[in-house]
């Protein structure tokens, strides 16, 4: 459950977000806010018309946000977590669950085509955050890592910091910084 003081919080602590944040907040949708965005970013909540993204919106889960080929967007999330969405690409934001309380709960990305940074906040120190891509499904442990969806479906993943990330259809594992699955 994500706490409208915490995304206020944020906003203010990220320059301004929180001025857009300042109405009421739906807790049982609201998984983040867009932090940043370059223009040709585009966000779709289920059931809903595809609009630009603005700093301070809102993002919910299972959102698709799609970017052109010169728009990028970057989000954050309730346990701290940041992604940023690459050029010309689209994410679905499958899943989103944390309890600040017990700082549990679980993230799941899906990477339809494009790239994406992400930077791991609470829910990836214990390896609880997933990123699907047409042919691969592997998980972050406490880190930074970037993915890549071609257009063929093939994908690169690189650890950029951490501890790990986990290849789940091979089991194999990476645990050096600058190492990728392809």
């Amino acid at each position: 459950m994500i706490r409208s003081e915490w995304l206020l919080g944020v906003g203010l602590l990220s320059g301004g977000l929180g001025a857009s944040l300042a109405g009421p907040v739906l807790a049982d949708t609201t998984i983040g806010a867009v932090a940043a965005v370059k223009p040709d970013a585009y966000g779709a909540a289920p059931s809903a018309v595809e609009q630009t993204l603005v700093i301070g919106a809102n993002v919910v889960e299972n959102e698709k946000i799609r970017t052109n080929a010169d728009g990028t967007a970057n989000l954050i999330f309730a346990d701290r977590s940041t992604l940023t969405v690459g050029k010309g690409s689209e994410v679905t934001l499958d899943k989103f669950v944390y309890d600040p309380g017990t700082k549990s709960g679980s993230m799941v990305l899906n990477l339809g085509q494009g790239a994406l940074r992400f930077i791991g906040g609470q829910l990836s120190k214990d390896g609880n955050v997933t990123v699907k891509t047409p042919t691969a499904t592997m998980t972050v442990r406490g880190g930074i890592a970037l993915f890549f969806t071609a257009p063929d479906g093939s994908t690169t993943a690189v650890l950029l910091y951490g501890v790990a990330l986990t290849d789940l259809g091979s089991g194999q594992e990476i645990y050096r910084p600058g190492f990728m699955f392809r």
